[in-house]
């Protein structure tokens, strides 16, 4: 590189300007000597209460005896509805099932239920978009957030105890088999 002349017309020495780094994240501050990043540690937690407290008082804090497992509230067990696959309810939408598909017996369906033939039509219906590799639960939400507008019906079939636990009804009629 050629040298450079100053404003004066002499030929002068050009020195290059070190470039100031700095840390862009929280919580770093760089020293001068060293330019490495000195991270400052979050603060404490202590579980164990104060030697200064009462016994007249309640404990607010966990003591360092009880395990943090026992100080976080448990939570409630759900209680799902039991499903009646054969409870008239389901008559309408599986009228609207056989029309679907052209009021025509479903080949091998001799030991299908009503809600069974109601599943596989929800299945076999694109405009809630793919079923494979979902979960029915999972298609349905889908269609849901798509603003597809998939029956509450099937969504209160797939919440119900055999719904969650049964893969004969939480799984589509593709599963295992694709």
């Amino acid at each position: 590189m050629p040298p450079t002349r100053t404003s004066d017309g002499k030929k002068g020495k050009t020195v290059q300007s070190t470039l100031p780094f700095r840390s862009t994240k929280p919580g770093a501050a760089v020293s001068k000597k060293s330019r490495s990043p000195i991270l400052v540690p979050p603060p404490a937690i202590s579980l164990s209460s104060s030697e200064s407290e009462s016994d007249d008082e309640p404990d607010t804090e966990p003591r360092a005896s009880q395990s943090i497992a026992e100080t976080v509230a448990q939570p409630t067990p759900i209680i799902r509805e039991t499903l009646d696959p054969d409870s008239k309810k389901w008559n309408k939408l599986r009228s609207a099932a056989r029309e679907r598909m052209g009021n025509i017996q479903p080949i091998h369906a001799d030991d299908l239920t009503k809600v069974d033939i109601i599943l596989r039509v929800f299945d076999t219906n694109y405009k809630y978009g793919p079923c494979v590799g979902l979960t029915r639960l999972e298609r349905w939400e889908m269609a849901e957030r798509l603003g597809l507008n998939p029956p509450k019906e099937i969504r209160e079939i797939l919440t119900t105890k055999e719904g969650m636990e049964d893969t004969r009804y939480s799984q589509t009629m593709f599963y295992g088999q694709v």
